[in-house]
């Protein structure tokens, strides 16, 4: 894919893994339409910085737990933007242990880490279809991959997305549809970098360090830039994975 003067559309856009990966698509000269929930003044401070990069970006607010208003959104962005590029960011991170999950947390980990992903992917493939070399890129976690203790329904959800990916891969090509598994790039929401939990966990995985949101940012450059890429589930996780998890 050439990604200058294309269109991406990346949720969870305003801060995190999702900047950094609207931002690497940007240092390419891709036009974006960054989805937002809840974090607009985020948002609007994102969209500056990447505008003063010399490309073109859009805001939509869009409730992830709200199917209608995901199909009303997104229909609206398709109206209005053809989009090669749907990254797949936004998540939820529900911690809780499997005999204290509710049924609202259940809910809220599926609506927003699978099914919204599902939704949108599936209103896009119209659009994405109109290109030879329109990709899907989904989040996903290492939780979807290894069974975390205290993360039932968000590990649930996770593995949901990336099984997704494979089934997509196959059913829709040639778009080509692949998962991005990233490690300790940022402590989750409830826990600060200087938090013991966290310090462990980077001390257990082999390169000794976090990684940043643009190294997921480059990972999603590089699957779109690689045209013979798919169904894959690329792991940037500073060989986290070889260890197992640890403290999760």
């Amino acid at each position: 894919m050439e990604l200058n003067n294309a269109t991406a559309l990346v949720t969870g856009g305003a801060h995190r893994i999702g900047k950094g990966i609207a931002t690497s698509l940007a240092r390419k000269g891709t036009n974006l339409v960054l989805h937002y929930g809840r974090s607009e003044d985020a948002a609007v401070k994102t969209r500056v910085e990447l505008q003063d990069m010399g490309v073109e970006v859009e805001l939509v607010q869009i409730d992830l737990t709200d199917s209608v208003a995901i199909r009303e959104k997104i229909s609206g962005v398709l109206d209005s933007f053809d989009l090669q590029l749907v990254v797949n960011s936004a998540a939820t991170f529900v911690k809780r242990g499997f005999a204290e999950t509710t049924p609202g947390d259940l809910d809220l980990s599926l609506d927003v880490n699978i099914k919204a992903p599902f939704l949108i992917n599936q209103l896009s493939l119209a659009t994405l279809q109109q290109h030879e070399d329109a990709l899907i890129v989904n989040i996903g976690d290492l939780s979807g991959l290894d069974p975390w203790k205290g993360y039932s329904a968000h590990g649930l959800s996770k593995a949901g997305l990336i099984h997704l990916t494979k089934v997509l891969a196959r059913e829709i090509a040639p778009i080509r549809v692949n998962a991005i598994v990233p490690g300790p790039i940022l402590p989750p929401p409830h826990m600060e970098e200087t938090d013991p939990i966290w310090n462990e966990m980077i001390d257990n995985i082999p390169l000794k360090r976090s990684g940043s949101p643009s190294d997921i940012g480059n990972a999603v450059v590089y699957l779109a830039e690689s045209d013979y890429v798919t169904g894959t589930v690329m792991r940037v996780d500073g060989g986290e994975g070889l260890v197992g998890p640890k403290n999760h």
